[in-house]
């Protein structure tokens, strides 16, 4: 498990490396002709001026290995409202540093919000009758208050104290906590300037036409089809260095396990994504996305399979309001009185 672990971690930062160099860049169209660049462009721009939306999303995972086979999922729906706040502030701030500071998550907070309401369906070789098979979790966000609904939380986790909606005012508790948070952060400024500067090496979007490929769907307009070579790119020198340096600046014991053995379970990975927007409208449809991962190069016999689809609907026509006659709870209920 500790591998699987490892691993995913690596898949997370191979997919975060590219969409962090995107940005404030060209479109990035991956072999497209000029003709499909230009239209992409168009697409991406479009999106990038919305600031709300409702969506509808499905994950799946399976683990095919030694023992019981593995599979979950998570369905569920929301909302989000407010970001083009959020891109004004990362695009304003001279220091982005300064959004990770108390003053700055409050902000960020204060200006977003949203809507989720998901449903974990767990396999019995997790729950091994201890836990509930299924969860469904509905929170929201809505001007600097956190709400939950106990009674969604009720339908599948039985005992729960509480009914109703209950909130917090995470605005208020982050001034409790700005002393604390501003401690850490500085504790941790070093190692998280560190992972942020390992990146700047990747700042040209073009280095990623190697390991990304993307082709145009010829009979429906505003599709795209992307593929990844994660195998190419796990054994790119620059891409090797940043993880070595994200491991060392994160702490990261990968206890005696080889980096070379772990990479190499990339050559044997396949992943694929698909991107439709409305031809008419130039808003984001629906994307879906798989992959799968051959274990064997570990000495692991299986696979792990991971598949989803988010679709997309209501652009700047989505808004979000507070649940009402929602308990709101003082942060001061979180320390039992204790002196922050």
């Amino acid at each position: 498990m500790r591998k699987v672990l490892f691993l995913v971690m690596l898949l997370v930062l191979g997919l975060i490396v590219p969409v962090t160099a995107a940005q404030d860049q060209p479109t990035f169209c991956g072999g497209l002709s000029e003709t499909d660049c230009a239209d992409l462009t168009a697409y991406e721009e479009a999106n990038a001026a919305v600031d709300s939306a409702a969506f509808e999303l499905a994950f799946n995972l399976a683990m095919n290995m030694e023992g019981p086979n593995i599979a979950m999922d998570v369905t569920g729906s929301g909302a989000y409202s407010g970001a083009q706040a959020l891109a004004g502030m990362a695009m304003d701030s001279a220091d982005p540093m300064a959004l990770l500071s108390a003053d700055g998550i409050g902000s960020l907070i204060k200006a977003f919000s949203g809507d989720l309401d998901l449903t974990v369906n767990l396999p019995a070789e997790m729950t091994d009758g201890q836990m509930p098979s299924s969860v469904r979790l509905h929170v929201m966000l809505v001007e600097g208050i956190g709400y939950i609904d106990f009674d969604a939380l009720a339908e599948t986790v039985p005992g729960v104290p509480y009914s109703g909606w209950g909130g917090l005012d995470l605005i208020a508790l982050i001034d409790q906590l700005g002393p604390m948070m501003e401690s850490m952060m500085e504790m941790g400024m070093g190692n998280v300037e560190a992972q942020m500067g390992g990146m700047e090496q990747f700042a040209d979007p073009a280095m990623f036409e190697e390991f990304i490929h993307i082709t145009r769907a010829q009979d429906v307009a505003g599709v795209f089809m992307y593929s990844f070579d994660f195998g190419a790119l796990m054994q790119n020198e620059m891409m090797r260095d940043l993880i070595e340096q994200q491991m060392e600046a994160m702490g990261t014991d990968m206890g005696g396990m080889d980096l070379d053995t772990l990479l190499s379970v990339y050559d044997n990975m396949t992943m694929s994504a698909q991107v439709q927007y409305n031809g008419d409208s130039r808003m984001l449809e629906r994307v879906t996305f798989n992959m799968e991962l051959d274990m064997s190069s570990l000495g692991v016999e299986g696979s792990m399979t991971m598949s989803g689809e988010i679709t997309f609907s209501g652009h700047d026509a989505t808004t979000i309001t507070a649940p009402e006659d929602a308990n709101i709870a003082p942060p001061e209920m979180l320390f039992g009185g204790m002196d922050m």
